[in-house]
């Protein structure tokens, strides 16, 4: 019994040690990161604007269009290794002290079958006997997995690093620059403005769903701003601010032009220096309200200035 106990012991003395470590919070050092190119894919990534004008006669049409870049997509695996921090010494010391009972116990149970029984009327005999031999080889055998394979397990926990992996996104190269966006290639509800050389600006409207907008130049241009010398000659197309066109409104001031005169036909201004009323003289007022930079507001406001005076009849 002596040798059982004996052997039992270095067992219980290994669990002792290991009891502390074995559930002990692993430390590791600080994380170094590894990528790795998992697979490579385009999108397209928005990178402006860009506003096609097209004018026929005083109609302007606009075709507002989202430009992007065409970017490689790669997927990234990411990991995050963090090495252990820990000492590991106790567990090599008995992971290399376990092999003497591993060896014995492995020798004894070898040697076994070869020893003698123990029977004192035998001419042969061995004071341990067979029986005892496996017992005590069994232990031994026992006692040192008893160390190995705690210290092995501890070790392997205490020294396998902690790995941590993500799924990430990143852009690569550029593949191509300034095309129409695959999806979204349309622009809507953006404001068009107009700049006239004179500096002021005016709305044209608001670019449609399908990203268009049709302007009637003639519509856009108020004739109280017509008919002087300070007419606006071109209009500068701006979306957001940036500037796609200069437009030519000849043809526009055109149209403006034979209207004044066929409103200034109607308003009669004969009739308004015969007759000088307010009767004979409406639509002259009008004239000079709704034309006062034209060429026939100057005339308009000297047949008002004569309404009620008496008209001279040549001698």
């Amino acid at each position: 019994m002596w040798g059982a106990r004996s052997l039992v012991a270095p067992f219980g003395a290994v669990l002792c040690a290991l009891a502390p470590i074995g559930c002990k919070e692993v430390s590791y050092k600080a994380a170094t990161v590894h990528d790795e190119v998992a697979t490579i894919g385009t999108k397209y990534v928005p990178s402006g604007q860009e506003a096609n004008v097209d004018v026929e006669g005083t109609r302007l049409r606009l075709h507002l269009l989202r430009l992007c870049n065409v970017v490689e997509d790669k997927e990234i695996a990411r990991k995050h290794v963090q090495e252990s921090d820990e000492d590991v010494t106790l567990e090599a010391l008995l992971m290399g002290f376990s092999a003497v009972p591993l060896g014995g116990g492995i020798a004894l149970l070898a040697d076994a079958p070869h020893v003698y029984p123990r029977d004192a009327n035998q001419r042969l005999y061995n004071e341990t006997g067979k029986s005892s031999a496996i017992a005590f080889g069994a232990l031994a055998l026992t006692a040192g997995l008893g160390m190995l394979v705690p210290a092995t397990v501890s070790l392997v926990r205490r020294k396998k690093p902690k790995v941590d992996e993500e799924k990430i996104h990143a852009d690569g190269d550029t593949m191509e620059m300034g095309v129409a966006c695959h999806d979204q290639a349309t622009v809507a509800g953006v404001a068009v403005q107009g700049k006239l050389d004179d500096g002021r600006v005016i709305g044209l409207g608001t670019v449609g769903a399908d990203g268009r907008l049709l302007v009637d130049l003639v519509g856009v241009l108020q004739p109280a701003e017509l008919g002087g010398q300070d007419e606006p000659a071109t209009l500068e197309v701006l979306v957001a601010g940036q500037s796609y066109a200069l437009v030519d409104l000849e043809p526009a001031l055109k149209v403006h032009a034979a209207r004044r005169e066929r409103h200034w036909a109607a308003a009669n201004p004969q009739r308004c220096d015969l007759e000088r009323s307010e009767a004979a003289c409406g639509q002259v007022r009008e004239f000079a309200r709704v034309f006062p930079k034209s060429q026939h507001a100057r005339e308009a406001n000297a047949l008002l200035q004569n309404i009620g005076k008496p008209r001279r009849i040549p001698q």
